[in-house]
């Protein structure tokens, strides 16, 4: 209540507050920064004073990167500085398209600069699980881009249902009983996104959607089917994924 007046905009794209998601993350966060097993950081994060549960609690809900010290009096909670952030989220992808041409290059009997292998073990911690932590927070906060839930309406308009796997559906029948701006549709698309329970799945299935919106909107392709799987699509995704990490030897293949 009190961020609703000092700062509104971190509720942009938030319709409604799972309070124990919220509680789940920030316990997350706190084993994150200082390396704790999940009971404990539970036992830490309830023995915050007011005020340290306020610092964490914005910064998670701005969706803003900090670090906790232990300091004398308590906790030493800052933010990190949001460029350094942004670079470090787009070093990765960065980095594997180098070495991709750096692959093609060598088979070509090319040299190349390899300067970009010697990064510093600093910015590779820092890129390291920044996007699933983006996806975690926005996930658990049910955060969602400008429009979506008025999109979602349209792209029920050309397909017949929406579903994840085989056990929650939304079909295009909610359409003729609810207008694109009605906020029960917009509370239904929210329910079927919440039969997910991981966060930053469910924001990945937000990225999904989004795709097939765009795809929709600027006639990428000439249809969609009838009935599209939001699980199947990810997974499919992520196969193409590693196999084209396999072949440039990815940062990804180090776990499979």
């Amino acid at each position: 209540a009190m961020f609703i007046n000092t700062d509104p905009h971190i509720f942009h794209g938030i319709m409604r507050i799972r309070i124990g998601l919220i509680i789940q993350v920030l316990a997350s966060e706190m084993g994150d920064k200082l390396d704790l097993s999940k009971d404990d950081a539970y036992e830490q994060l309830m023995s915050l004073s007011p005020f340290d549960m306020r610092n964490i609690l914005l910064n998670v809900m701005a969706s803003k990167d900090f670090h906790i010290d232990k300091i004398e009096s308590g906790w030493s909670i800052n933010t990190l500085d949001e460029t350094k952030l942004s670079q470090a989220l787009l070093k990765s992808s960065f980095k594997e398209e180098y070495k991709e041409k750096l692959i093609k290059a060598n088979q070509n009997g090319q040299t190349t600069n390899n300067s970009v292998d010697s990064d510093d073990t600093d910015d590779n911690d820092e890129e390291e699980g920044a996007w699933v932590r983006r996806r975690r927070l926005d996930g658990a906060l049910n955060r969602v881009p400008t429009g979506f839930y008025s999109k979602i309406w349209h792209l029920l308009r050309v397909c017949r249902e929406l579903h994840i796997g085989t056990e929650k559906y939304l079909s295009t029948s909610v359409t003729q009983e609810m207008t694109s701006e009605e906020l029960n549709f917009a509370l239904a698309v929210e329910q079927f996104l919440n039969f997910v329970s991981y966060p930053e799945y469910r924001q990945l299935l937000v990225e999904v959607l989004m795709v097939l919106i765009m795809a929709q909107e600027r006639r990428i392709t000439k249809s969609l089917d009838d009935s599209i799987d939001l699980d199947k699509i990810v997974h499919l995704a992520n196969e193409l994924f590693l196999i084209d990490q396999r072949k440039i030897q990815g940062d990804a293949m180090q776990c499979c």
